[in-house]
């Protein structure tokens, strides 16, 4: 059985990790919440910050599963698709 957060992601019209593919577009829809992000400055990664996908690691697991990205301001960091607000573009 599908937790919460699972079945809110699935059907939302951003977070839709399925659509992440390498070379496609990503952009940061509020602050990262992943404890693996908290060494980077807020402003390193600001909201409305895009970037480009550069591995997607999707298995259904909530703890390791990751998309790569390489974001325009020349950092490279993955969003957490269960955790992170994002939208593929």
């Amino acid at each position: 059985m599908m937790n919460t957060m699972m079945e809110d992601i699935m059907t939302s019209k951003t977070n839709n990790y399925k659509d992440a593919a390498i070379g496609k577009r990503i952009r940061l829809l509020s602050e990262m919440t992943n404890d693996d992000s908290a060494w980077l400055p807020k402003e390193d990664l600001p909201v409305g910050l895009e970037g480009t996908i550069n591995y997607v690691n999707i298995n259904g697991n909530e703890i390791t599963d990751q998309i790569g990205v390489k974001w325009d301001n020349g950092r490279s960091l993955g969003i957490l698709p269960y955790k992170d607000n994002y939208e593929i573009i």
